[in-house]
């Protein structure tokens, strides 16, 4: 049984060799998914934390009284 770890995860190739492509492809679409997910949360975060004022630049046009 061989060990091979990929992507911070340890996968077992069964007596097989052709698994481990399968184990690495896994492997990296799991990084990909998490490392976009975690992102936009902070993303998402980030934009209801702050103020809207930061994002919306048209506001302050409706603030002039005449």
């Amino acid at each position: 049984m061989e060990d091979c770890f990929l992507g911070g995860r340890r996968f077992i190739a069964h007596e097989d060799p052709s698994n481990i492509p399968y184990a690495r492809k896994k492997a990296q679409i799991w990084w990909f998914v998490t490392t976009v997910l975690k992102w936009f949360l902070i993303l998402l975060f980030i934009y209801y934390i702050f103020p809207r004022s930061l994002f919306n630049s048209d506001e302050r046009l409706y603030d002039i009284h005449p």
